[in-house]
């Protein structure tokens, strides 16, 4: 069986490298200015769950060839695109549940990893 992730992330790396870059600006955020640290907590996942649902947006449609499951992976970048401005729109309605979204949207994807989650065995 071949590894179909391999080549994608090595086209793709500066991808997950921001990515990455975005989790350290949650954690610095919170360490930093803790007062305000919900609402920049707020802003700052509605500016990462834009990107993140276009780049799942833009990865599915590019590597439909290479993954079977590419309609869910476009499906979810979509519904990421509508939290992310969901939460721009509206920040008290985003506020008590950002971080539970934020929990259940790194889970999905196979704990911040490789958008492995929902895999059959």
């Amino acid at each position: 069986m071949q590894n179909i992730a391999a080549p994608i992330v090595q086209r793709n790396w500066w991808i997950m490298a921001l990515r990455g870059l975005f989790a350290v600006i949650f954690g610095l955020i919170a360490l930093v200015a803790p007062r305000i640290a919900l609402l920049a907590f707020i802003y700052v996942f509605a500016a990462y769950a834009l990107v993140d649902g276009g780049i799942a947006v833009i990865t599915a449609i590019q590597e439909r060839e290479l993954l079977d499951r590419w309609g869910w992976i476009l499906f979810e970048g979509i519904l990421s695109i509508l939290a992310g401005i969901i939460a721009f729109a509206n920040p008290a309605l985003t506020g008590p549940g950002a971080p539970l979204l934020h929990c259940c949207l790194g889970h999905r994807d196979g704990h911040y990893g490789d958008r492995g989650g929902f895999r059959d065995p």
